[in-house]
């Protein structure tokens, strides 16, 4: 399995794999406003995903995905970590994001939880923090580049 940047060819199996997923979709686009990771299994094939919209110094982790298959292996977590790696090399220091499932998968990864409001107007203003995700979702925040 690799990991590597998503390519335009990618973008009709990644959202796939997130319809799959039962995760949001419309309004994702193949253009340079989200960074995809894509984990690739031996056929070539994305079987997984994630990516960043970055908005300044901030970025809304958005799209985590790994299919069926392949979950519980650690890929997730890889897709993640690879994320936080093209964010900070775009100069993203605090990443945010929202999520209705998976809250504990992201504090093992050291995020932590933030209200709302303190949130950066940056991020909230993005489609998936303003209109897409309801307010049950948890709110989540990590600090990159600090030791």
């Amino acid at each position: 399995m690799q990991i590597r940047p998503a390519a335009d060819s990618d973008f009709a199996s990644i959202i796939s794999l997130l319809c799959t997923a039962g995760l949001p979709v419309h309004d994702l686009s193949s253009g340079e406003r989200y960074r995809f990771e894509v984990l690739l299994e031996a056929s070539g094939q994305p079987a997984g995903a994630c990516a960043v919209e970055p908005r300044g110094n901030y970025g809304l982790l958005r799209s985590l995905v790994v299919s069926r298959d392949f979950q519980g292996l650690g890929y997730g977590r890889k897709l993640v970590e690879s994320v936080e790696t093209s964010a900070c090399g775009l100069g993203i220091s605090e990443l945010y994001l929202l999520t209705e499932t998976a809250e504990s998968f992201f504090h093992n990864l050291g995020y932590q939880p933030v209200d709302r409001e303190a949130v950066p107007q940056e991020i909230r203003l993005t489609t998936e923090f303003s209109s897409i995700c309801p307010d049950s979702a948890a709110c989540l925040m990590k600090y990159l580049n600090r030791d």
